[in-house]
């Protein structure tokens, strides 16, 4: 009844994928009672083949996104960081931009696991990863290195400023990355490297390995803290 409709006939189908309902096939006619029991049939057949084809689409898209996402924490996976690392390297040598990557660790996460089981360790790395998304940039590029380890790469972006982002990723575990109440807050320790791609002469790769370098120093003194990289 919101718009005008020129149409004495009208058959709406309901085009269903995996017992969703994700659209509607209408079909008008200006004249009434102008849909026969074989138009019927034939338009049941034209909404099949649209499901078919939607979860097509779908079983694409997943795949597509298992390919370059962590199933359990929803980040971009190693190979898709690298990609993009890559790319970044490429870009800030073009135009003169520091590059920086952070690398955030979960302190004691074995004992998450010992005292709470598996699947509240799996809750913690979501939480994490819920924490660390929310507290960088939009450009800013979250990924899950593996097990506990997250990274972070922060394009255009010095040293310092890196730093600051690195301690702001760090209170927002804190304060957002347990998944539980009751539970001892999760902490990280984080680690920091910056390079310009223009006057270094190393590649992307040995950018992330100093950070991750600085992460076992992070780790021998103390944990929950940030460290810088000597790069």
């Amino acid at each position: 009844g919101r718009h005008a409709l020129d149409a004495a006939s009208l058959l709406a189908l309901v085009i269903e994928v995996r017992g969703e309902r994700v659209g509607l096939l209408d079909c008008v006619r200006r004249r009434p009672n102008a849909f026969e029991p074989r138009d019927i049939a034939m338009l049941r057949i034209v909404a099949s083949q649209a499901a078919v084809a939607l979860r097509n689409a779908q079983l694409y898209e997943e795949t597509r996104a298992l390919a370059t996402h962590d199933e359990l924490t929803g980040l971009l996976n190693r190979r898709r960081f690298f990609e993009l690392l890559d790319a970044d390297w490429t870009r800030s040598r073009r135009f003169d931009h520091p590059v920086s990557v952070l690398i955030a660790d979960v302190d004691r996460f074995k004992d998450y696991n010992d005292r709470h089981g598996h699947l509240v360790g799996y809750l913690v790395l979501a939480a994490v990863a819920v924490a660390l998304r929310g507290a960088v940039r939009e450009t800013d590029i979250v990924a899950r290195f593996g097990g506990e380890k997250f990274v972070v790469l922060l394009p255009a972006t010095g040293s310092a400023a890196a730093y600051e982002v690195a301690e702001k990723l760090r209170r927002a575990v804190v304060t957002h990355g347990t998944p539980t109440p009751g539970m001892e807050p999760v902490r990280i320790s984080v680690s920091v490297a910056t390079a310009n791609p223009r006057e270094d002469e190393g590649e992307p790769r040995e950018l992330v390995s100093a950070a991750d370098h600085a992460l076992l120093r992070a780790k021998a003194e103390g944990r929950d803290r940030v460290v810088v990289a000597d790069c």
